[in-house]
């Protein structure tokens, strides 16, 4: 079984290129291009993972987180941004964010994060709404 990963950014080069470099390592992954969208993905089939950035056109990121963990508690999300700080990066992990990561992103720490959160994600054995 392979894992999702759904990719929630505005960054249409970039969410393209971590479903590209992901896609490689063998995850299925899938690109929303707004929060809205994103959770409807999510709705339709749930992923193991998801990488979030924080600021998106319409609803903001922390807010998606949130409604993402009112979907599925157990769901690894990581946060994506390039306007944080270190304040930003407590505030998501204290919302309930697997990690945060800043933009520019290396491709490489992201893959290592994804594979670390689903690990934990398999070692629950859940996957979606329930999960």
């Amino acid at each position: 079984m392979s894992h999702r990963v759904l990719i929630i950014d505005d960054e249409v080069s970039l969410a393209r290129n971590i479903k590209d470099y992901l896609e490689v390592d063998g995850f299925e992954a899938e690109v929303c291009w707004d929060g809205e969208a994103g959770l409807a993905a999510f709705d339709e089939l749930p992923a193991d993972v998801v990488v979030l950035d924080l600021t998106l056109p319409g609803m903001d990121g922390l807010v998606v987180l949130e409604r993402l963990h009112e979907r599925a508690p157990r769901t690894k999300v990581i946060i994506i941004t390039a306007h944080g700080d270190g304040q930003t990066g407590a505030t998501v992990l204290q919302a309930g964010a697997f990690e945060y990561l800043a933009k520019p992103l290396a491709l490489s720490e992201l893959r290592r994060v994804v594979g670390r959160a689903v690990a934990e994600a398999a070692g629950n054995g859940l996957r979606g709404p329930d999960h």
